[in-house]
């Protein structure tokens, strides 16, 4: 069933492994590293890098301790001379120093890591999974920490770099990896070719892979960028966070309330200020109203307590707004008015969901044919199985904020999942988890708008986009041409997706005023038929509300 889109102190870590995923307008740019953030709440911070410069100083020191070690008989990697093993892998002394190559998507990562390492220390993620986790297309490669600042004498500087100063260890143990001399065997070891290093905040990060680049140009990333992880319950609580907004507020002021908190990984790593993703709400709207997302009015006199809430925490302060008490505001809640016939379009169920301000999303989460409704709040997704208010069924975190949220059933199980669009590359899930995309590509411009259905009546939902009024249709999950493409309707105009006659395929109609033009046919033209329904106001939400595999229109009303 298709759903619709609605410095000196050093400290070293190593990997004991050989085998070779919207800013504000006075925030710091984004840096677009195409990482995952992870799963949890959303923790940023805005830090200063300078990735040309580490760039253009790693290689050339990742080289010359190359060419130190090939050179130094003394030196072994697994059990014999280092110069002996690249002769064994069929290199001269020149291709084996020459042979390491930049890779920007290492970089990405590397990236990613290096401001992770200032909320928590190690190869774990501040969500507590896998550092493999932050890879940019799905590579396995080894990493490797330091807080040494000097890039160059941390590769290069056998006496004093943070990690080609295991060359003594690398010795005493026959050249075996382990904890004394990973971090070097890593720099030396003839099978990896690629490699990234990046430094944010306090911590410098390497990541190495065995595979040749396709990109070797770098990000060249200088200057200051919003940075983003997810942080689980028990890092969440060492950030110590508290909102901050003014304790005082005259009737009428404007602003934006946000938690921030201080992440330390390590005692000799500086503080870094960060800020962290909640939701908020006014205990009073008649003193102060706020939206989810933080921005506060004060309405009239009197107190209020703004409270933020993320996983599992809550932050709360109480404000006090000068003036004349507001009147009260009468009640005002998120109605959803269903439909189960399109020859009368009457109201079947009227149900309260969520809150006013979520955005509502459709789909069959449990695959029992029938669509039900769900609600995002910033990166966290509430589902329910059932046409009902009350608690979801489903609870998890995914994406960011500001991504735009695509709901299908991508593999043909009868149950539909999540996706997010971050400029034209799409992540699609195939269960209802946070983490890392099953599926990733890039597909259209970043000014389509983007629309999801069965066009085949194969049982999977593909990805399609409208621009301007052409309908480019395609009906594989992977980037590249369109299948077909289509004219049909007006810029202005609404899409709706469903299958609206039952045959199992989904088609494109428009819905212009509160006047909706249904076509079952998979081209432009007339609409087969045009009906009036609701206000223009209102926002419609398409489904199969009672299985019955026809999908009609539900009114998404504040009343």
């Amino acid at each position: 069933m298709a759903s619709r889109v609605l410095g000196s102190v050093l400290a070293l870590v190593l990997f004991l492994s050989t085998a070779l995923f919207t800013v504000p307008a006075n925030a710091a740019a984004d840096p677009r590293l195409g990482t995952n953030p992870g799963t949890g709440t959303l923790v940023s911070a805005d830090l200063a890098v300078d990735q040309a410069k580490i760039q253009a100083e790693a290689l050339p020191a990742l080289r010359e301790i190359r060419a130190k070690m090939y050179d130094d008989k003394e030196v072994l990697f697994d059990g014999k001379p280092l110069y002996k093993v690249v002769q064994e892998q069929g290199m001269t002394r020149e291709q084996y120093i020459n042979a390491v190559q930049w890779s920007t998507d290492l970089e990405r990562s590397a990236l990613q890591r290096a401001y992770e390492q200032n909320i928590t220390w190690g190869h774990v993620r501040p969500d507590g999974s896998s550092y493999k986790e932050a890879d940019v297309r799905g590579r396995w490669p080894g990493e490797i920490l330091t807080t040494q600042a000097d890039i160059a004498v941390s590769i290069a500087d056998v006496k004093n770099g943070s990690w080609a100063g295991e060359r003594d260890d690398l010795i005493r143990y026959n050249g075996a990896f382990n904890n004394d001399t990973g971090h070097l065997y890593n720099l030396l070891n003839p099978r990896y070719k690629s490699y990234g290093f990046a430094r944010v905040g306090g911590v410098t990060v390497g990541w190495m892979e065995g595979a040749t680049s396709t990109s070797t140009g770098g990000t060249k990333l200088k200057g200051t960028y919003t940075f983003e992880a997810a942080v689980n319950a028990s890092n969440l609580n060492r950030l110590s966070g508290q909102i901050v907004v003014p304790v005082s507020l005259n009737s009428g002021a404007t602003g934006t309330a946000e938690v921030t908190g201080s992440a330390k990984a390590m005692t000799w790593l500086r503080a870094v200020p960060v800020t962290i993703d909640a939701t908020y709400t006014s205990s009073n709207s008649s003193v102060l109203t706020i939206d989810r997302n933080g921005s506060y009015r004060a309405v009239g006199g009197g107190k209020a307590t703004i409270t933020a809430t993320t996983s599992g925490k809550t932050y709360s302060t109480t404000v006090t707004v000068s003036g004349t008490p507001a009147a009260p505001q009468p009640s005002i809640k998120n109605y959803m008015h269903l439909t189960n016939d399109w020859s009368t379009l009457a109201i079947a169920q009227s149900v309260v969901y969520g809150r006013v301000g979520d955005d509502v999303i459709v789909g069959d989460w449990d695959g029992n044919g029938t669509d039900t409704f769900g609600v995002r709040r910033g990166n966290t997704f509430y589902l329910n199985n059932t046409i009902s208010g009350g608690s979801a069924d489903i609870q998890f975190n995914y994406g960011k904020a500001g991504d735009e949220v695509i709901i299908g059933d991508w593999d043909g199980n009868g149950t539909d999942t999540l996706g997010v669009r971050r400029g034209n590359r799409f992540f699609l899930n195939n269960t209802l988890r946070g983490g890392n995309a099953d599926i990733a590509f890039d597909y259209g411009k970043k000014a389509d708008e983007v629309i999801v259905g069965d066009w085949d009546g194969n049982g999977t939902d593909t990805i399609s986009v409208r621009r301007n009024t052409t309908f480019h249709i395609n009906n594989t999950l992977v980037g590249g041409y369109a299948q077909r493409s289509y004219n049909y309707g007006r810029t202005g105009d609404l899409v709706l997706v469903g299958d609206f006659n039952g045959d199992g395929m989904d088609t494109v109609t428009l819905r212009r005023g509160n006047i909706i033009h249904v076509n079952n046919n998979h081209s432009g033209g007339n609409a087969e038929r045009s009906v009036a329904f609701g206000y223009t106001t209102d926002t419609i939400v398409i489904g199969d509300w009672n299985g019955d595999g026809i999908d009609t229109p539900a009114i998404n009303r504040v009343e």
